[in-house]
């Protein structure tokens, strides 16, 4: 299963999303674009489509094409993406549950106390 890259900046780019989500659907293949958070289309397909933040001119897209390739890349090795902020494509509003070594109360007891800290 080889995915799908789409960074074309010849198309309006509130229908990338629009279309990688297409060809997911339709082709069983996982699809990966790049959009600007501002746009519209991040709200519009969020969780349909498999997103890499852009910036606002094509100035960086070299740094989006690198992060829709690793995603790429581990699709196509049958991983499983981590979180967002850590794999660094746009949050899809999905959540999974993840075993801890730690009790809630320590979870909640090691947050308070960074939030302290500041």
């Amino acid at each position: 299963m080889v995915p799908l890259i789409l960074p074309l900046s010849w198309l309006r780019c509130t229908r990338l999303p629009y279309w990688s989500a297409a060809v997911q659907k339709s082709l069983k293949v996982p699809a990966v674009t790049g959009v600007h958070r501002a746009s519209p289309a991040a709200n519009a397909y969020r969780g349909t489509a498999l997103m890499a933040p852009t910036r606002e001119t094509v100035a960086g897209m070299g740094d989006a094409i690198s992060v829709m390739v690793r995603q790429a890349m581990k699709l196509a090795n049958g991983e499983t993406l981590g979180p967002a902020n850590q794999e660094g494509y746009l949050p899809t509003g999905r959540r999974e549950n993840m075993l801890s070594e730690k009790t809630a109360a320590e979870r909640a007891v090691e947050m308070l106390m960074r939030k302290l800290r500041g």
